[in-house]
């Protein structure tokens, strides 16, 4: 369509490597092995891509090699910057991979359906090397080859999924519903249509609501926490009233009453910060461990924060009780 840019995203296959070198893998990775015929092998995916069509849409960094169609029709692929690291393969390599469709499962292993499944094993050359996969979100370690020889040797070319983007706004419209139309004259099979920039914004905009409820929850705990404090304080120096008053009866002035009270509940609250963020991070880093997060990790920026409002909690708590204090009359707590 005229004011239309598109990027098909085609059916992949599963598929098994047959020379991978166990020693690439580094320590404490989570990549899965199989064992094929007594020797440990990699599942991944093997997929056609419109390399033209995808780099006229959207953002493709090629660190090593080239992509050209023409080597990719004749058994050349691409992978990830993270799946050259991952299995070892580089630049002008070959990537030896089976169908799983030759393969059965045996006894917890895979071993080759028939005599003539060992024929069936391709020989892929690494020839370009690309940053991401616009298409994949995170580690990556999948093979990408044309549509053409996935046609070819695998007989599939169907197309999963169409990103598109229009161009023309002021045919935006007329474009939708002639989408629309195609969609409802495909009897054959489900086809569903969705404005990705709008889930997106259903998203942003539920993730906002998210994040206002929860700030407003901890708004709501520190006033809570702001009006004990304020109740024990008060108490507290209510309780001290005689040697505050014994203080500005030696001759210290009322201010030097007031910014005591202050200094002291600036500390508790600080106190009660710092714990907080000790054990905050320490339930923060459980958390993240238990989703197999590698490292530990702290947010120096709301730590800061926490060091810097839980003083001002402490001051604006203990400034009304000390202003009470310092207007209370001397002799009276004296004799009292």
């Amino acid at each position: 369509m005229n004011g239309v840019k598109s990027v098909p995203v085609y059916k992949n296959i599963t598929v098994f490597t047959q020379n991978f070198d166990e020693s690439n893998i580094k320590k404490n990775s989570k990549l899965m092995l199989y064992n094929i015929n007594e020797k440990r092998e990699v599942m991944t995916g093997l997929q056609g891509v419109d390399f033209n069509k995808m780099k006229s849409s959207l953002p493709l960094k090629i660190t090593k090699g080239t992509i050209n169609i023409n080597q990719l029709n004749q058994g050349g692929v691409v992978i990830t910057n993270y799946g050259s690291k991952m299995l070892g393969y580089k630049l002008g390599d070959y990537i030896k991979v089976i169908h799983d469709k030759e393969l059965n499962f045996k006894e917890d292993k895979l071993e080759y359906k028939n005599g003539k499944s060992k024929e069936q094993v391709l020989s892929l050359k690494v020839v370009g090397i690309i940053k991401d996969y616009p298409m994949e979100e995170g580690p990556d370690i999948g093979i990408y080859t044309s549509p053409e020889f996935m046609k070819k040797h695998f007989n599939t070319d169907s197309i999963n999924e169409v990103y598109y983007k229009i161009l023309d706004k002021k045919s935006q419209s007329d474009i939708e519903n002639k989408v629309e139309t195609l969609i409802r004259n495909q009897p054959s099979s489900t086809v569903i249509l969705y404005n990705r920039q709008t889930e997106l914004q259903t998203l942003y905009n539920q993730f906002n609501q998210r994040v206002a409820i929860l700030l407003s929850c901890v708004v709501l705990i520190c006033l809570l926490a702001m009006i004990g404090l304020m109740n024990g304080m008060a108490s507290s120096l209510q309780e001290r009233s005689r040697e505050f008053a014994t203080i500005r009866a030696l001759g210290n002035k009322t201010k030097h009453i007031v910014r005591l009270t202050l200094v002291e509940g600036a500390l508790v609250t600080l106190g009660g910060g710092i714990l907080g963020i000790l054990f905050g991070s320490v339930l923060l880093n459980q958390l993240l461990l238990s989703l197999d997060h590698k490292s530990i990790t702290l947010p120096w920026k709301v730590i800061l924060i926490c060091l810097v409002t839980t003083p001002m909690i402490g001051i604006v708590a203990s400034l009304i009780p000390s202003m009470y204090l310092s207007k209370r009359d001397i002799l009276k707590e004296l004799s009292s």
